[in-house]
C-alpha cells in the first residue's frame, strides 16, 4: 500500500500534500518522527558543518537581540 500510495502523492499549488488516499504515508510520517536522535559523544570534534551551524545560530541569536 505504502509503494501504491507514494506513487500517487501529490503536492498541491500552496506548498502542501493533497490529502487523499495517504494513510499509509501518515503512518510513515508517525513512525519516522518518533525515532530518537541518534547519541551524540561528546569527546567527538564536531564537524566543519555543525561549527559554521552554531556560529550561525549565534549571530542570528545577536541580531534578533538587537531588534528588541
Amino acid at each position: 500500500n505504502m509503494i501504491r500510495e507514494i506513487k500517487g502523492y501529490f503536492w498541491g499549488n500552496n506548498d502542501s500534500p493533497i490529502k487523499r488516499d495517504d494513510h499509509a504515508m501518515d503512518e510513515l510520517r508517525y513512525y519516522v518522527m518518533s525515532r530518537p536522535e541518534p547519541a551524540r559523544l561528546e569527546n567527538m570534534p564536531a564537524s566543519i558543518i555543525e561549527e559554521h551551524k552554531q556560529k550561525l545560530l549565534k549571530k542570528l541569536h545577536n541580531a534578533n537581540r538587537m531588534l528588541r
